[in-house]
C-alpha cells in the first residue's frame, strides 16, 4: 500500500479530499515560492506547485506526493494573497463588474514500480464574473478577515461567494483545487504506471 501525501497547509484543499475520503497525510511545504519572470500563468502555477514538491518529496518512501498552486489573474496582473485590508479593498474593488481568470497547477510526483522518479503536472483554468459591488457588503467582508488568506482576496466557499455572478469552468479550481480533473489525472496514472485495476483509491492506506 502507498501513502498519498497532501503537501499543502490549505485547509480547503484538506477538506475537499476529507469530503470524499481520499486516504492521505499532511506535509506542508516551507519553501518561499519564488515567481520567475516570463512564464504565463499556466507555466507559473505548475512551477510554483513544483517548487513545493522540490521540498517535501521523500524518495523511497512508498509515497504518491501532490502539490498544487493556485493564483488568479486580472488583466494580465496577477493577485496573490493581499498583504493587508486596505490591499484586499484595493483587489475587490479593481475586479467588480469585471471577469478575471483563477488558475491552479497541480504537481503529483511518485516513483514507478521501477524506482524512478516520475512528476506528472496540469493546470485548471476558470473564468469568473464579478457583480458590481455592494460597498456595504464589501466592508462586511473586509471585517471578516477572510480575504487574507485567499488569492485574489475573495473566497468562493465562504462569505465571498456574494461578489460572484458567473463561473465559467471548475468551481472547485476556483475554491483552491480542481478536483474532477485530478481524479481523472489519478486514474491514467495508476493505469500507467502501477497497472493497478481497482479504483486508484485503494492503492493508498
Amino acid at each position: 500500500m502507498k501513502k498519498l501525501i497532501l503537501g499543502s497547509s490549505s485547509p480547503r484543499r484538506r477538506q475537499m479530499f476529507e469530503w470524499l475520503q481520499i486516504p492521505h497525510e499532511l506535509r506542508s511545504s516551507k519553501i518561499e515560492e519564488t515567481v520567475k519572470e516570463g512564464l504565463s500563468p499556466s507555466q507559473i502555477v505548475i512551477d510554483l506547485a513544483n517548487q513545493k514538491t522540490q521540498d517535501t518529496f521523500q524518495s523511497q518512501k512508498n509515497e504518491v506526493l501532490v502539490t498544487a498552486d493556485t493564483i488568479v489573474v486580472f488583466e494580465n496582473q496577477i493577485l496573490g494573497k493581499p498583504k493587508d485590508r486596505n490591499d484586499a479593498k484595493r483587489m475587490l474593488t479593481m475586479m467588480s463588474g469585471r471577469s478575471h481568470e483563477v488558475y491552479t497547477g497541480v504537481s503529483i510526483t511518485f516513483e514507478d514500480l521501477d524506482k524512478n522518479k516520475v512528476q506528472e503536472s496540469f493546470f485548471e483554468v476558470t473564468s469568473v464574473k464579478f457583480a458590481n459591488l455592494d460597498s456595504n457588503f464589501l466592508e462586511a467582508y473586509l471585517d471578516t478577515n477572510d480575504s487574507l488568506d485567499k488569492a485574489g482576496a475573495y473566497g468562493l466557499q465562504s462569505a465571498g461567494q456574494v461578489f460572484v455572478e458567473k463561473v465559467e469552468g471548475s468551481y472547485s479550481n476556483v475554491v483552491g483545487f480542481p478536483m474532477s480533473s485530478f481524479i481523472v489525472k489519478m486514474t491514467e496514472i495508476a493505469n500507467s504506471y502501477f497497472k493497478h485495476e481497482n479504483h486508484w483509491i485503494k492503492m493508498f492506506k
